[in-house]
């Protein structure tokens, strides 16, 4: 009987490709068969990366990953820090989101500042 599914291309800890259920299958359903296959009994010691990102998230789906039929998933072994990397990812991403508001507001007053007509607004000259 045919197996169901799509395949994802694995290298690594693991050669060949690993089934699941479709591209929307989670990123954890993915690390879950890859530990079985290794014969690891936790999951989180599995480190995946696609095109250059490690595939952090759990609950995502692959396809949020950009993993497709040609995509090919780098597994590595290691201890299960698995959700500190996941918590430390999403403090690295809420600074940046920080960061990049602050400029904003920051852009917003020059912005206003120079439109001033006023004379008090920035200009070219130096007196």
């Amino acid at each position: 009987m045919e197996q169901e599914g799509v395949s994802v291309r694995v290298a690594g800890a693991l050669k060949g490709a690993v089934r699941v259920s479709s591209f929307d299958s989670t990123v954890g359903e993915l690390r879950t068969e890859v530990a079985r296959l290794l014969g690891l009994s936790e999951p989180n010691s599995v480190k995946l990366i696609a095109g250059g990102r490690n595939l952090l998230d759990d609950a995502k789906a692959l396809r949020a990953y950009n993993v497709t039929a040609s995509s090919r998933v780098l597994l590595t072994r290691g201890p299960a820090a698995h959700s500190a990397d996941v918590a430390a990812a999403e403090a690295a991403a809420g600074a940046e989101e920080a960061r990049t508001a602050k400029l904003e507001r920051l852009r917003a007053a020059a912005d206003r500042m120079a439109a001033r007509g006023d004379g008090r607004g920035l200009t070219n000259r130096y007196e």
